[in-house]
């Protein structure tokens, strides 16, 4: 079980091909956790997929998001130093090894955003939440993040 305080299952430095096939398919360049950044998202949550395909950023990987305002969430999360995983809706590695039911995740009846700090300490866990309200979550930790300056 996931508790506030302690490692996430995933930590700056972790290798993420295994987790994968989308992810194997980006491993020249997304093998491992970036160990440089302020904070690191994990969304593990059902994501309709569409004509979409999983992609990978300096910020993170994920399903892109298909309102508008939510197409920008590698750039603000690159511009605040951190970076996000998203599991993808092929495998559910991911899902496991933060301690979820996949069947449950992809199904849509759990979902969970995890945030750490530098070395990979969980802060918070929000259960029922995305990558969608990941600026909101973000608000909450002013330590890691300043969002202020989103809109200055």
């Amino acid at each position: 079980m996931l508790k506030v305080g302690e490692l996430a299952p995933l930590k700056p430095g972790d290798k993420i091909t295994h987790l994968s096939k989308s992810l194997d398919s980006f491993a020249a360049y997304f093998s491992y956790v970036p160990k440089d950044r302020k904070f690191y998202l994990y969304g593990l949550q059902n994501k309709s997929f569409d004509g979409y395909s999983y992609l990978c950023f300096l910020a993170g990987c994920q399903y892109p998001e298909f309102a508008p305002d939510h197409y920008f969430l590698p750039g603000l999360v690159d511009y605040l130093d951190g970076w996000f995983l998203a599991n993808d809706m092929e495998n559910g590695e991911l899902i496991k090894l933060f301690g979820l039911n996949p069947n449950d995740v992809l199904g849509g009846k759990l979902s969970l955003v995890v945030l750490t700090d530098a070395k990979g300490i969980i802060v918070a866990l929000h259960p029922r939440k995305t990558l969608s309200d990941a600026i909101t979550i973000l608000s909450q930790h002013p330590d890691l993040a300043d969002v202020h300056k989103l809109y200055q």
